[in-house]
């Protein structure tokens, strides 16, 4: 009589497992992260054959915002800050804090670059006088 098909004790299917996935890079990092990397990666409506790149757009267009890298340094600084206050035993800023504020950071960007895209995307056509 058959068994019933288990995963787990497959070894065949463990080693395509252990060699077919990765871990997340966005763990632990909030949703507006992402949504933010994502609009980095368009097509600059502007710029022929230009990525809108958080320097790009920092660059040619001069929009004040941080990059990737800089907001994940800063939720790497106030991870640190946070487990080092946890080892003193002292009360410092909750996991979702931490995700809070990135968070945030990454939603005032995202703002500004939806901003200049719309802008970029729909310039104003000023009337002949």
């Amino acid at each position: 009589m058959g068994e019933i098909y288990r995963a787990s004790t497959d070894l065949a299917f463990q080693g395509i497992i252990r060699n077919h996935t990765s871990t997340n890079g966005c763990k632990g990092l909030p949703a507006q992260f992402v949504s933010y990397t994502n609009i980095l990666t368009t097509t600059c409506p502007q710029c022929p054959n230009s990525i809108c790149s958080a320097h790009h757009l920092i660059r040619k267009h001069q929009l004040n915002i941080q990059t990737p890298e800089e907001i994940i340094r800063l939720g790497s600084r106030k991870r640190e800050q946070q487990q080092r206050l946890r080892k003193e035993k002292k009360t410092g800023p909750s996991r979702d804090d931490v995700i809070e504020s990135m968070a945030q950071v990454c939603t005032s960007n995202l703002i500004k670059v939806k901003t200049l895209l719309d802008k970029l995307r729909n310039p104003i056509k000023m009337n002949k006088i």
